[in-house]
C-alpha cells in the first residue's frame, strides 16, 4: 500500500482475512505494511537529503497504481527555489499526490 494511513492498512488486512482467511506471510499479521515512506523528521534534514528521499520513494510510485502520495515536511525558513526543486523532483519521479507540510 502506498499510503501513510495506519487505519486503512489495518482495515484492509481485516477485510482480506475475512475474504481469504489467514495466509502465512500475507494475512497472518494485524496490518499491511502501509507505506514506503522515508521519514524526514530530523532537525538536521537538508535539501540534499530531501532530494534523496524523493528519489528513493519515487521508485515505488510506479508500483502502487492503487494510489500513492509523496509527503515532505519542511521548515518555515525554506525558500521558494528549494520548494520548486523538490516539486520538480517529485514530478520527475512520477509521484502521485504531493503533500508539502510545514513543521
Amino acid at each position: 500500500m502506498g499510503t501513510d494511513d495506519q487505519k486503512l492498512a489495518t482495515e484492509f488486512m481485516a477485510m482480506d482475512k475475512a475474504i481469504y482467511g489467514t495466509i502465512p506471510g500475507i494475512t497472518d499479521k494485524e496490518e499491511y505494511t502501509n507505506s514506503f515512506y522515508v521519514s524526514n523528521g530530523s532537525h538536521e534534514f537538508n535539501q540534499r537529503m530531501l532530494q534523496k528521499k524523493i528519489e528513493i520513494e519515487g521508485a515505488y510510485h510506479k508500483l502502487t497504481s492503487g494510489g500513492h502520495a509523496e509527503r515532505i515536511n519542511i521548515e518555515k525558513n525554506w525558500d521558494v527555489p528549494t520548494l520548486e526543486k523538490s516539486v520538480e523532483r517529485m514530478q520527475k519521479c512520477r509521484c502521485g499526490i504531493c503533500k508539502i507540510l510545514e513543521k
